[in-house]
């Protein structure tokens, strides 16, 4: 019986160092596999190129943009200081900004456009942002509940508010109601739409 064992124990042994020799040689499909889309780059000089954008879906699209001319091609990375902004064709448009942190340094990132006209909106990770054409670019972040109750931050609430209403100075018809009216981002929206609408400015929308 122990010799039975014995025996069965060697050749799963012998089994195992088959498969682990195997193992590097065995082609396995990756379902992180990065595509090639088509799309463009705009250069300092406001040419547009075509070709095809890496769409990479993670915090990469924010720092680099990975272009190449033609599938073929070596992909070549742009940081937010060697371009204007670049884009997947009829889907989506980072535009490169420049911006000071909390802590007063200056950041550089591709922002991720929302709504583009004489106000505009990006996303930059999970904060959103307004850039009005002469007025420069704000952070319209807040909670929308916080603590353990979660109660709504309205001192980030108004704060949002007066932004706005500062961007929106020249137009008082499309200013914010401080009382009536609660912030969310679809409301952001429909108020820029507006604004531009006002100021006879177009809006173009990007997927998101």
């Amino acid at each position: 019986m122990k010799k039975c064992a014995f025996l069965i124990s060697s050749a799963v042994e012998h089994s195992l160092k088959v498969v682990l020799f195997f193992l590097p040689f065995i082609s396995v499909p990756s379902f992180a596999q990065i595509q090639s889309l088509p799309g463009y780059i705009v250069t300092m000089n406001h040419d547009t190129l075509s070709g095809f954008i890496e769409d990479r879906r993670n915090t990469a699209l924010y720092q680099f943009c990975h272009f190449k001319k033609t599938k073929k091609e070596k992909t070549k990375l742009y940081a937010p200081s060697e371009i204007i902004g670049y884009g997947l064709t009829k889907r989506k448009y980072f535009e490169s900004f420049s911006i000071k942190d909390a802590a007063g340094n200056q950041k550089s990132f591709f922002g991720d456009v929302i709504l583009e006209g004489k106000i505009s909106l990006f996303r930059y990770k999970n904060d959103l942002y307004v850039k009005h054409d002469s007025l420069g670019v704000y952070n319209l972040h807040f909670r929308e509940t916080r603590g353990f109750n979660g109660a709504r931050d309205y001192t980030g609430e108004n704060k949002v508010k007066g932004l706005l209403n500062f961007f929106f100075f020249d137009c008082k018809t499309k200013r914010v109601h401080w009382d009536s009216l609660n912030i969310t981002d679809a409301k952001i929206y429909e108020l820029v739409e507006n604004y531009n609408t006002c100021k006879n400015s177009s809006t173009t929308k990007y997927q998101n």
